[in-house]
Parts: C-alpha cells; sequence; structure tokens
C-alpha cells in the first residue's frame, strides 16, 4: 500500500480531521493535497523535504503533498531551535525546507508513480548523544503491513474518533492518525497541551479512542473527576507506561482496552501489552508483535521483521538491553549507549528509575550522568515527590537501602521538561542539574 492511496479508497464526505473546530473531509484532504503537489516543481522523486508547519491541518496537507510529488517527507518539529535545523539539515545535505505557503508559487507539472518500496518518511529520532535528531528512511511497506494489525490489537475501526493530544512532527503521533485514516476514522488534534481543554473536547467531539505518551497521560488524569465509559481504546507508546497510571486509566475509562506497544524509529513496532498484562506484568514490555521474531545476543534485543526501515533489513537493533522470558515476555534494560559511565562501572538509568518510582512518596523520577572531573559522571536522579514531606536525605537513605549503585545528586522539580515527543528532556534535565550544583557551590 501507498500511504498517500489512502485518501483515494477512503469514504468521500466523512470527516477524517478536526483542529480547532476546523474540519476537514477526506475528499478535501485528497483533493487540496493533489492540487498541492501538482505546484510543487521543486520536488523531484526521492527529493528529502524538510517540512516545518505548527498548524496541524496545513502540515498534514504538505505532508501527502509532498509523498504524492514523490519527495521525501522530514518532519521537524516548530520548536526545533534554528541552530539545530541548520546543523540536521547540512548533516542529512537537505536542500529543500518548505511550509504551506510554498506551495501555491509554482506551475503545474505531472506527479511520478509512487510505489509501496519508494522511502516517503524520513522519521527523526532524538536519540542521538550529540543532540542532533537521527533521521530514519522508512518506505510505505514498512508503515503499512503494521496497520491491519494496529487496527486489530489497538481496536482501531472505522467508527474510531482518536484523540491526539501531541505534535505530529513527533512518528508515533503521526503513524496513529495516518493508521487511523487507513480504516476511514476520524482524528481530532488538541489545540493546546492544558488537560482541561483535552477533557473538553473528549466530551465535545465524542472520542472514543485516545494515544498519548505516558507522560500525557499522567497530567490528564490528574484532571479527570469522573468515569468516561464511552472511551473503548487507550494506547500508549514512547515510554515505558508505569503501574499508576495503567490503574488510574482503568478507573477513569472502565470500559477501555489500555495497550502499550514498544518499538523504535528504525525497527517499527516489537511488542505490545493488554490491559492484564500491563496490571500483572507492570515492568515487562509485553509479547512479540505479530510478524515480529527477536532473539537476544549478547544481551541486546535483535529483531527480525516487515516493520524494519529498507536500509536495516532484513535483522536489527536498536540498542535496546532486555530479555525474553519462558512465558514470551520482554523486559527491558535499557539502551546499550544510554549507559552512564563512573569511573569505568557501566550503570543504566532505568533501572534505578523503576525502583525510585516504587517509592510510596515518589510520583515520577529520571536519573542521567552528569560530568565529573574525577570518574567521567556521576549519577544524577530528578525527583517528582507526591508529598511535601518527602526529603532529599530520605531519598538518599531509601537508594542506599535498595539501589546497588545510588544517585549521589538528587533534585525535586514540580515537573519534568519534555521534549515535543512528550519523552521526558535529559539533555535540558542535565542542564538544570549543573545549574543547580554551580549555585550551591
Amino acid at each position: 500500500m501507498v500511504i498517500s492511496d489512502i485518501l483515494k479508497h477512503a469514504p468521500k464526505t466523512k470527516i477524517c480531521l478536526i483542529h480547532n473546530d476546523k474540519k476537514l473531509t477526506y475528499d478535501e484532504l485528497d483533493r487540496q493535497s493533489s492540487y498541492m503537489a501538482y505546484n510543487a516543481t521543486f520536488i523531484k522523486k526521492g527529493e528529502i523535504i524538510f517540512l516545518q508547519e505548527d498548524h496541524p491541518v496545513r502540515l498534514l496537507l504538505c505532508f501527502f503533498a509532498i509523498i504524492k510529488a514523490g519527495g521525501i517527507c522530514v518532519l521537524g518539529s516548530s520548536t526545533l531551535p534554528e541552530k539545530i535545523t541548520k546543523k540536521l539539515m547540512e548533516k542529512y545535505q537537505i536542500k529543500i525546507r518548505v511550509q504551506y505557503n510554498n506551495f501555491f508559487n509554482a506551475h503545474k507539472k505531472a506527479v511520478p508513480t509512487v510505489r509501496e518500496n519508494d522511502i516517503f518518511l524520513g522519521a527523526m529520532s532524538s536519540g542521538s548523544s550529540t543532540g542532533i535528531p537521527k533521521i530514519i528512511m522508512r518506505d510505505h511497506y514498512s508503515w503499512a503491513a503494521a496497520f491491519p494489525w494496529q487496527s486489530k490489537l489497538f481496536n482501531i475501526d472505522a467508527k474510531t474518533r482518536l484523540y491526539l493530544a501531541g505534535d505530529l512532527s513527533y512518528t508515533a503521533n503521526l503513524n496513529a492518525c495516518i493508521h487511523t485514516f487507513s480504516v476511514g476514522g476520524c482524528v481530532v488534534i488538541a489545540k493546546n497541551r492544558l488537560p482541561c481543554t483535552w477533557l473538553l473536547d473528549i466530551d465535545k467531539y465524542k472520542i472514543n479512542s485516545i494515544f498519548m505518551v505516558p507522560a500525557h497521560y499522567r497530567i490528564l488524569l490528574k484532571v479527570c473527576k469522573k468515569m468516561n465509559e464511552k472511551i473503548i481504546s487507550l494506547v500508549s507508546g514512547g515510554a515505558k507506561i508505569t503501574l499508576d497510571i495503567v490503574k488510574g486509566l482503568h478507573y477513569h475509562f472502565p470500559r477501555a482496552k489500555i495497550i502499550e506497544y514498544y518499538g523504535s524509529s528504525e525497527l517499527g513496532h516489537i511488542s505490545y501489552a493488554e490491559t492484564n498484562d500491563l496490571l500483572q506484568h507492570p515492568e515487562s514490555a509485553g509479547k512479540l508483535f505479530p510478524q515480529v521474531k527477536a532473539q537476544i545476543i549478547d544481551d541486546v534485543i535483535w529483531v527480525e521483521s516487515p516493520y524494519i526501515v529498507p536500509s536495516l533489513r532484513p535483522k536489527a537493533t536498536a540498542g535496546d538491553l532486555g530479555y525474553i522470558d519462558t512465558n514470551g515476555y520482554i523486559t527491558l534494560k535499557g539502551r546499550k549507549n544510554g549507559v552512564i559511565n563512573v569511573g569505568g562501572v557501566k550503570i543504566q538509568p532505568e533501572q534505578i528509575e523503576a525502583l525510585l518510582k516504587k517509592h510510596a512518596f515518589i510520583e515520577d523520577a529520571a536519573v542521567f550522568g552528569i560530568p565529573d572531573k574525577l570518574r567521567g559522571q556521576k549519577i544524577a536522579a530528578a525527583i517528582i515527590p507526591k508529598s511535601n514531606t518527602l526529603t532529599i536525605k530520605e531519598v538518599f537513605h531509601y537508594c542506599k537501602q535498595n539501589v546497588g549503585h545510588p544517585p549521589q545528586k538528587v533534585f525535586f522539580l514540580q515537573k519534568f521538561p519534555l521534549n515535543t515527543n512528550g519523552k521526558i528532556d535529559k539533555f535540558a534535565l542535565q542542564k538544570i542539574a549543573m545549574e543547580k550544583i554551580n549555585e550551591s557551590n
């Protein structure tokens, strides 16, 4: 399946997209993006196009126009610093950067034939240690092959009204949106990042499915005051969902199927966990996604599946460490290149985070390395406390009793900085930690 062909086979008069009361039908999205593609004389087949557009309706029109014109769309967040954007374009030799208005200043042309094995998307990964995102080139087939299984496992069909609260430049949000289009559903995109607004939207637009990262579900639960029995699907990805969030969602959305999936920009979907899995095996990433084979080599998870990007087929790894138990459940132990190196001792931050989150008065925790002249790095922990009575001294004591390599620096925050993907921004946390250390010296 070619991703843009989804629009041709969809119910033409049905509303496919809503944002801030702006509504777009499948026919309007198809016709307008086709018109823009015919006017995109600056796009040659296989050309990488860097798209920065903060309005989700315009962004989707541009996205479909680019791939209809045979281009490869790299979606950059509108909040991406200009300095990083320039370095990114230079690194990947991207010559063309566009916004919505750039598609209306040219003459019509013929568009090329696009096939399912053509590259259409440069998925931006935040996993680079340099601070410059990595771009992963993906073809139509590797996305479309997972759609039938996503429909079945995530409880998504033509009746779906899916709510998205994040930026479409985040590949998981874009995938959730396009997948919903593939079954003829409707996507509603939040107008802002205020959870009270999300609740109003959920009622107003009769939402029955939600996709969010765990950090967004956490803040949504803080404003939930009553049960919602109209939601039948709650999908989470991008980071490990915690047991307290699962229990909160299960309480406030009693009819919803809660499902978490684990994957990566390079490998696509790898595993999934349903409600009972999340409640009974909270530290697991679930069982293998359909059509996925996995093996552990030197503690590293290697995957073989149709969802892997073309350049890495047939078997690849994202560098995640983990193991598979006798019942087929995958448990992650962190990322091979994400270790904290304390005087030659390699420490996985995720293991310390998991232990901190078990503390009765800790709502959330993030562990990371900070520079140390003597030993290379120190372990730092940022904590969001549940209670004002919790002290840093108590956290140190708890860590010494329960953690093999306890943090050497601990500080409290009211909330964590998040990147555009809704994940905890550990680069920002490192900066905050160093500022606090400098202030205390």
